[in-house]
């Protein structure tokens, strides 16, 4: 055996544990590494044994299967993997391996010919309800496996593993962004993150369509940017000193200020929070964000998302219509001429969108269908 190949194949495992494509070029260089003709990764769910999937070469997948199916005959290689500790191996004749110390049933062989071969087998890992194990099919002409055979084996599954962990808390945290993003980006307010310069590492949906519409809070050169002479003096002394950590204080984590439109509409509200910001990394890493941007804008709320008044406090849609109408300002009275109906239905209507609500006057139901949560 070459004296590289086994540092060749520990590079090719953490490349291979990303995909199953490089995953077969991993078992056949495995095999080859080892002069063998045959080998495979099965990994199945300890809860549901259908649920398997085996990776192979030079074997079919269905012979894998077999064998697998074969594992409540004492002695066969599945058998013997579940009492095997996480990386360590065994090694069994190959009629052995299928069909255990116990003699199978006339017609009910596998159709797999294993009696020329002997096989090197170990788990790999197990967790999250999964195993994985690895299988090695050498001509007995070769011999017994070497100890140091079975010593590469246990430190090529010992490196596969940690690839596999690797991948798996990759791919935790890309589905964790993913999902994030999809839940901010379905946020009726803007959210923006700032680095250090003042760039916008991220903004979500509303947050785009308000840079886009440049009327008092925009980006210039990928930075966030404020028109307002005052207001940007803010953000800037702000973002200062997220920068340099001198602020300690409470007050000192977040800035609330009023950011007027060059349109003369009604001003933003703007909020700001500071971030853990780290300066060394930061040299690393110019993208790291620093501060989060959250922007209320009132122009955006001009109207109450009626399917969610209705789901969410089942109002029927009556109830929903006059609740409707006083939001955007209009008495009861005037309601009532709107929607057709006498004032007393209408006050009937009001009582029961008070109960349903859990408000006891207009002024209070007023400021609960203000907030962001119910506007389209």
């Amino acid at each position: 055996m070459p004296a590289s190949g086994l540092s060749d194949l520990v590079a090719q495992a953490y490349e291979a544990a990303c995909d199953t494509a490089g995953m077969s070029g991993f078992i056949e260089n495995t095999a080859e590494y080892f002069g063998a003709q045959q080998s495979a990764l099965t990994i199945f769910s300890l809860v549901d044994p259908d649920v398997f999937l085996p990776i192979t070469h030079g074997i079919s997948s269905d012979d894998i299967r077999a064998m697998f199916d074969h594992r409540q005959f004492s002695g066969t290689v599945y058998a013997q993997l579940e009492d095997t500790p996480i990386g360590q191996t065994i090694e069994l004749d190959g009629n052995e391996a299928l069909n255990g110390t116990a003699t199978p049933a006339p017609g009910s062989a596998s159709r797999v010919s294993l009696d020329s071969v002997n096989v090197l087998a170990g788990v790999v890992a197990t967790d999250g309800g999964n195993r994985c194990e690895l299988l090695i099919f050498r001509d007995k002409t070769r011999g017994d496996y070497s100890p140091s055979e079975h010593e590469a084996l246990q430190d090529l599954m010992s490196y596969l593993r940690r690839a596999i962990e690797l991948n798996k808390r990759f791919i935790r945290m890309f589905v964790e962004r993913k999902t994030a993003i999809s839940v901010l980006d379905n946020g009726p307010r803007s959210i923006m993150t700032l680095g250090q310069t003042g760039q916008i590492t991220y903004a979500n949906r509303a947050a785009t369509g308000l840079l886009r519409n440049d009327d008092g809070i925009t980006k210039t050169n990928d930075c966030f940017t404020v028109a307002d002479p005052e207001a940007r003096e803010a953000v800037e002394a702000f973002l200062h000193e997220a920068r340099t950590n001198n602020a300690t204080d409470a007050e000192g984590q977040r800035l609330m200020i009023v950011v007027p439109r060059t349109s003369g509409g009604a001003p933003y509200k703007l909020v700001m929070y500071k971030l853990p910001f780290d300066t060394q990394k930061a040299a690393l890493e110019q993208a790291q964000s620093m501060a989060v941007a959250l922007v209320y804008d009132s122009s955006t709320m001009t109207d109450l998302n009626e399917s969610v008044l209705h789901n969410f406090y089942n109002l029927t849609h009556a109830e929903t219509a006059l609740a409707k109408a006083m939001y955007n300002g209009r008495t009861l009275p005037e309601a009532s001429v709107d929607l057709g109906i006498s004032v007393n239905t209408s006050r009937t209507q009001l009582r029961s969108i008070f109960k349903k609500v859990g408000v006891h006057s207009q002024a209070t139901l007023l400021q609960e269908l203000a907030k962001s949560f119910f506007h389209a």
